[in-house]
């Protein structure tokens, strides 16, 4: 109904306002955190850069003892730059270009020249360091922490992060927990706060995240010899792009593992698998809206290099693609099969 306007009013001002249609990736303000539907952050940089650059200039300005100085960094700056990234983070290289010329300011009042080397200044008291939080491990240690409390009071945020860590890892499509194995690189992860949480945890040594069994679903074999695509498909290296479209192939046929495009036999891949066509899914789970992508030849590239007997994929019968190992006998945790398969037997592997 394209001849119906909404308006509102806002705030103090009486005046109704027609509802503007924003862009997804248009910012919003909300409490001084930036978001954007589309996960980009570059506002939210902009904003904390500002606030730095303006705490770094009255610094500059004004006299200071260094124990004062230690104090405006650690309970001035550091909070008020810091405190909107809990919820939309930046990426480390944004946080080094939020805190540079702030730290510039806060060390000749600290005693310490303005050129000291950055690793002595945020290396660990432990090794003889001086010991000042960097911004991207306030980030991270706020992320960490928030995602503790809020998952073990189960209360309503506690819930939307279980839901949303379940969606991450849906699309990630792992067989493994994405926190609780953050070194492992995944180009094509969404951007946005786990992806933010998932850097942070990588860069530290022997940080990772757990959850109880129950809150996060992990995918599981179908079959013996039965393989994660996304694990496989990481084993290409191949960029970020391709890996990026390779996940679009993947959540428009709303498949996790080798069984899921291969026929009952498990002897060949399918032909709508290769082709690209939806297949008769009796999967129960929510899957991301994906359109169909225009992907396929690198879909078929990648599922020919690593899972068929013959690699070539120009003028293949779609018909007659066998793998390059049988998988094996369907488990009995999994009613046989998923995918129906033309024209071999419906019936499960023997």
């Amino acid at each position: 109904m394209p001849d119906i306007a909404i308006e509102l009013t806002s705030g103090t001002d009486p005046n109704p306002r027609p509802i503007e249609h924003k862009s997804c990736y248009a910012a919003h303000r909300t409490l001084g955190v930036w978001p954007t539907p589309s996960g980009n952050n570059e506002e939210q940089s902009t904003q904390c850069l500002a606030r730095s650059n303006r705490i770094a200039e009255g610094v500059r300005l004004n006299n200071m003892a260094w124990n004062e100085a230690l104090m405006g960094y650690r309970h001035i700056w550091l909070p008020s730059v810091g405190y909107p990234l809990v919820c939309w983070g930046l990426s480390h290289q944004q946080c080094y270009e939020v805190e540079k010329n702030a730290v510039s300011a806060f060390l000749p009042k600290m005693g310490f020249a303005a050129t000291t080397s950055r690793a002595i200044i945020f290396g660990s008291k432990k090794f003889g360091g001086f010991g000042l939080t960097r911004l991207r491990n306030f980030q991270g240690v706020n992320q960490i922490t928030l995602f503790f409390q809020q998952v073990r009071l189960s209360d309503s945020i506690g819930k939307m992060y279980q839901i949303g860590y379940a969606w991450y890892q849906h699309y990630c499509g792992t067989g493994f927990a994405t926190l609780s194995q953050p070194s492992v690189p995944l180009l094509h992860a969404p951007i946005g706060w786990f992806t933010t949480l998932r850097t942070f945890l990588a860069d530290s040594t022997n940080i990772a995240i757990d959850v109880a069994p129950s809150i996060l679903r992990l995918l599981t074999s179908l079959c013996g010899g039965d393989t994660n695509l996304i694990e496989s498909f990481c084993s290409l290296n191949w960029s970020t792009s391709q890996m990026n479209n390779l996940n679009y192939c993947r959540l428009y046929l709303q498949v996790e593992t080798l069984a899921e495009i291969s026929n009952t036999e498990g002897h060949s891949i399918l032909p709508a698998a290769w082709q690209g066509r939806a297949l008769p899914s009796r999967s129960t789970l929510l899957w991301p809206c994906q359109e169909r992508p225009n992907s396929w030849t690198l879909w078929r590239k990648a599922i020919a290099q690593l899972f068929l007997h013959d690699s070539t994929i120009k003028g293949r019968n779609p018909r007659k693609l066998p793998l390059r190992s049988r998988l094996g006998k369907w488990l009995p945790s999994h009613l046989s099969p998923i995918h129906i398969s033309e024209p071999t037997s419906p019936y499960s592997n023997t």
